[in-house]
């Protein structure tokens, strides 16, 4: 049935006709052989996304990933400066508010490089 074709051709284009166009290409005879669009019967176009790139999902991921190493990395130097900086003789308790406080602050600073790095690379 050309009704059904037609239909299901303008699903998946993404294409809404008039309901009134609906209703006329139901009655027209030889199911709806004979229709014809005008620009008038056209409600929406819209956009219709057939399948992700999957380029940019895995690179999502890999700058996702490198983020994370990097987090980690600054974490276990900052460590490492904070055992050598405060010494033996620094309580448990400040020596873990020193840490938090100096990584709240790299976190942020590896998000943004991280984030300009991407820019810079999108730019060129």
């Amino acid at each position: 049935d050309f009704r059904v074709i037609l239909s299901r051709l303008l699903r998946i284009s993404g294409v809404s006709i008039t309901p009134e166009a609906e209703r006329t290409l139901g009655l027209a005879p030889h199911g709806g052989a004979g229709f014809e669009f005008v620009a008038a019967d056209i409600l929406e176009i819209r956009p219709v996304i057939k399948k992700m790139h999957m380029l940019s999902v895995a690179e999502g991921h890999l700058l996702h990933l490198e983020a994370q190493h990097r987090e980690e990395l600054e974490r276990a130097s900052i460590e490492q400066r904070l055992s050598t900086v405060l010494g033996a003789g620094a309580t448990q308790k400040a020596a873990t508010i020193e840490m938090r406080r100096r990584l709240d602050l790299t976190n942020s600073e590896v998000g943004e490089r991280a984030t300009q790095r991407r820019l810079d690379e999108l730019a060129s």
